[in-house]
């Protein structure tokens, strides 16, 4: 979870420079992918590995792990150039006063879309 946050961090500090402080949506294809082609070669690289109780010590030490340390890492960088332009449209298409309801109202899809809808008991639809 560090190395994805750390990752995250980077990607947006990144998207920042590159976009020299405008809203820039040509990042976002190139975030999302960079989120495919990692995602993907984190999966053949969680194949390598046997499945085995690790210690922090044990993993760093595997060479087959750094693959998938790096895979995480940047899926992290591209999740930032994905997610930061987009943040950034909602903000300035959006009124001043409804900026933060816009923003919840897209965090809320999120969860329904992504995460709440896996058992019945979450699912508001």
């Amino acid at each position: 979870m560090t190395l994805f946050s750390l990752g995250v961090a980077i990607g947006s500090l990144l998207c920042e420079k590159l976009s020299d402080a405008t809203v820039e949506l040509g990042l976002v294809p190139f975030g999302s992918i960079g989120l495919s082609v990692f995602a993907i070669d984190l999966f053949f690289a969680s194949q390598s590995l046997a499945p085995a109780s690790y210690t922090a010590y044990t993993f760093l030490t595997s060479l087959s792990s750094w693959r998938v340390i790096i895979d995480i890492l940047l899926i992290g960088v591209f999740g930032g150039f994905f997610i930061v332009p987009l943040y950034a449209l909602i903000q300035i298409r959006t009124e001043h006063e409804f900026t933060s309801r816009a923003i919840a109202a897209n965090n809320i899809l999120k969860l329904i879309v992504y995460g709440g809808c896996r058992s019945n008991e979450y699912c508001v639809a």
